[in-house]
């Protein structure tokens, strides 16, 4: 599919025809790897300390 709204509506239908055990758990997997990207990069700390992210940003989660 090339349309990208038609490639959406079509994968959220075969989201919704999975048995709803393996829709839970698709959505507790992406909401780990949303967590996961979101402490990707370094960070500091309120005392000036430096915290290292996980370098797993989304190009890397994606290959």
């Amino acid at each position: 599919i090339r349309n990208r709204r038609l490639m959406q509506e079509a994968l959220q239908h075969l989201v919704q025809l999975l048995p709803m055990a393996n829709r839970e758990t698709l959505n507790a997997l992406l909401n780990f790897l949303t967590e996961v990207a979101a402490n990707s990069e370094d960070t500091k700390t309120e005392n000036g300390e430096w915290l290292n992210g996980n370098k797993m940003d989304l190009t890397n989660l994606a290959t």
